[in-house]
């Protein structure tokens, strides 16, 4: 989340900061951006991990002769 990471934004020009949120980007959303009020965004808990399953033993095909 841009927020939790970048920390919160006092001016649509903090938004500058931000990586991968060039320019043209910005320019397109300045219109809609606003900035105002407490930060009210949280961290995601991370998914739980799982470990994988071995894979099952292969078994070979009989070809079939037409």
């Amino acid at each position: 989340m841009i927020i939790a990471k970048n920390g919160g934004f006092k001016t649509t020009a903090d938004l500058d900061n931000v990586p991968d949120l060039g320019d043209k980007a910005m320019a397109d959303l300045k219109s809609e951006v606003s900035v105002s009020g407490k930060t009210t965004a949280v961290i995601a808990p991370a998914a739980e991990k799982t470990a994988a399953k071995p894979a099952e033993k292969a078994v070979p095909v009989k070809e079939k002769k037409f």
